[in-house]
């Protein structure tokens, strides 16, 4: 039997990619940024709002025209998929901003995101940043599970770093290929 019973799995990065070609600018960049290691969303877009002068029309036609530029990888939804339909648990763990991802992730990858995750830990709304062990150890308390029971796939190092000190294997995500090669080896997916 497997000893594996769930993955975690990283949404910027990982679940969404840039577009081929597409490069943010420094600008919008530093913008995201601040939102994503906000832990007080609402206060940190209101002061992006008067520094900027945008209304709040402004400041979500930023964030739509934002996602142009992104994609979901429909590829590690799959994955994700059929690691459900063999009996594992998923957990979605990010540094972001409740506030903008929340609306956006809803129907971005084409079907509701809780039909894919048994859990979603977002930052802003835990109060936690990764890598800070705290935030593996909440979606290892909320599924009920070991450290030693969990994989956790982050495009990262420096975020495996904290999942690892706790016990968790670690995967880094460069590819959908090999990390469906990597889920394999461990038993969590079937060899196709």
């Amino acid at each position: 039997m497997n000893q594996y019973k769930a993955i975690l799995f990283d949404l910027n990065g990982t679940l969404i990619l840039d577009k081929p070609g597409h490069q943010f600018s420094d600008s919008d960049m530093r913008i995201f940024k601040r939102m994503a290691f906000s832990l007080d969303d609402e206060n940190e877009k209101e002061a992006i709002k008067r520094e900027q002068g945008w209304s709040e029309k402004d400041f979500w036609d930023f964030v739509n025209e934002s996602f142009n530029g992104s994609m979901p990888n429909m590829g590690l939804v799959e994955i994700i998929k059929n690691v459900r339909k063999s009996g594992l648990k998923t957990v979605l763990v990010s540094n972001a901003s409740g506030l903008v991802m929340r609306p956006i992730i809803k129907t971005y990858f084409g079907t509701d995101i809780d039909n894919l995750f048994d859990e979603i830990i977002i930052s802003s709304e835990v109060k936690i940043l990764k890598p800070d062990q705290k935030i593996y150890e909440l979606a290892l308390d909320k599924l009920g599970i070991n450290p030693d029971e969990a994989i956790f796939i982050d495009d990262l190092e420096e975020y495996l770093k904290g999942a690892r000190a706790i016990g968790i294997k670690t995967l880094l995500f460069t590819n959908n290929n090999d990390i469906k090669k990597e889920l394999e080896k461990l038993g969590v997916l079937k060899k196709s």
